[in-house]
């Protein structure tokens, strides 16, 4: 009913850059039923420590792309776009498909990633749903369904990479735990 809509997060690092968060701005537009207003933010040129992050991604992950129907944006958002080849509909458990992309992927990711974890806050895993479930009797109750179906598999992602697919990696698990969080 609503359509897709964007939201983006920054967060104010270190260095005191600043940040902008429009996702509630722009879910409270959608539960009133009215156009999410324009927002702009002015996005910072990649900061110098993380030049060459995206290419070192990208080289490590290009073969994959394809077979996991997956890509890697430009402002470093790694994307699975096959939601039901992740999880069940409706559901928050991980698909042995996904399990098994995610034992592939996230040491790998690590590894690429301890380059720069001195510099690196936070890593972010999303859940994401879709807009609908038939079973709600209202918009809000609609919403409430996904989000909490959106934290729900943001945690069992967070948690299978970081207790399952981590578990033997070289990397300090305490960096592990305490830099990805789960957003749903």
């Amino acid at each position: 009913e609503f359509g897709d809509y964007l939201a983006k997060a920054k967060g104010i690092d270190d260095h005191n850059n600043t940040s902008v968060a429009i996702d509630d701005v722009i879910t409270y537009a959608l539960l009133q039923k009215k156009p999410a207003p324009i927002v702009e933010e002015i996005i910072p040129e990649e900061p110098k420590h993380f030049v060459g992050l995206y290419d070192a991604l990208n080289e490590e992950f290009k073969d994959d792309f394809g077979p996991w129907n997956a890509e890697l944006t430009e402002d470093l958002l790694f994307r699975f776009k096959d939601p039901g080849s992740l999880f069940a509909h409706g559901n928050s458990d991980l698909k042995e498909r996904f399990t098994n992309i995610l034992s592939d992927f996230f040491p790998r990711y690590l590894r690429i990633l301890t380059r720069y974890q001195n510099e690196i806050a936070e890593v972010a895993i999303e859940g994401h749903t879709s807009s609908s479930y038939r079973l709600a009797k209202n918009d809000q109750e609609r919403w409430q369904f996904n989000k909490n179906l959106s934290d729900k598999r943001a945690n069992a992602v967070r948690d299978y990479s970081v207790n399952t697919a981590a578990k033997d990696s070289f990397v300090d698990q305490n960096w592990i735990s305490d830099t990805f969080k789960p957003y749903g």
